[in-house]
């Protein structure tokens, strides 16, 4: 059987127990040019093959040429490959579960100082711990979009009609909660506050619809 130049990138990166993006760095690319080699949707260029060869401590020829491997060699190749994938996606949910946990919390504890420390320090420290915990939000989305590999974006389902509903119905709840505390306290500058708030309880809403329909699975 034929391995083709992206296989082998894979196989190589895989054996080595790289991630794509570890190996992008390492070779100077984007995480999602390693993904396209290995998607076959493109080839690297001769300087980034050489790199690549050294390496790995691999021939050019080994890269360039299709050679015949076994079904065997082809059998442990691709389940060390979907081995490795598994764990890989187990230890990114695992940090997306651990990020979202660490950002909710933070907007919990957010009243804390001001509780405690009756002045301006207070408050500001407030303003700190909710801009952490927006921050972690907003990496969280921006990890878990970076960590998707191109199978789960072409197999990604549309979102269940049902969270849809709940998260627009949460939403819509919020901005009415806003106005009638900020026109009935005129505080407008903490009832802001809401809707940091309200993202961080949809993102619990969302991970609670994915572990259920994990564990219907």
């Amino acid at each position: 059987m034929k391995m083709t130049i992206g296989t082998k990138i894979q196989t190589l990166r895989k054996q080595h127990g790289l991630s794509q993006e570890q190996l992008a760095e390492t070779l100077g690319v984007s995480r999602q040019a390693v993904s396209k080699w290995e998607a076959e949707q493109s080839v690297p260029d001769i300087d980034k093959i050489i790199l690549i060869c050294d390496y790995f401590g691999v021939t050019t020829d080994y890269i360039l040429r299709n050679e015949d491997l076994s079904c065997s060699q082809i059998a442990q190749s691709t389940n060390a490959i979907e081995n490795e994938e598994k764990k890989e996606n187990t230890e990114n949910k695992k940090k997306s579960t651990i990020l979202l946990a660490v950002a909710v919390m933070l907007y919990i504890l957010c009243i804390v100082p001001i509780i405690l420390i009756q002045n301006t320090f207070g408050v500001v420290l407030m303003f700190v711990i909710i801009a952490v915990a927006t921050g972690i939000i907003i990496y969280r989305s921006i990890f878990s979009s970076n960590n998707k590999s191109d199978d789960e974006e072409k197999d990604e389902k549309p979102e269940n009609p049902i969270l849809k509903a709940v998260k627009s119905c949460v939403w819509a709840v919020a901005v009415i909660i806003y106005f009638v505390i900020s026109f009935l306290s005129s505080a407008w500058y903490i009832t802001w506050l809401v809707f940091p708030i309200t993202g961080a309880i949809t993102d619990v809403i969302e991970a609670c619809f994915d572990l259920k329909g994990g564990d219907n699975k």
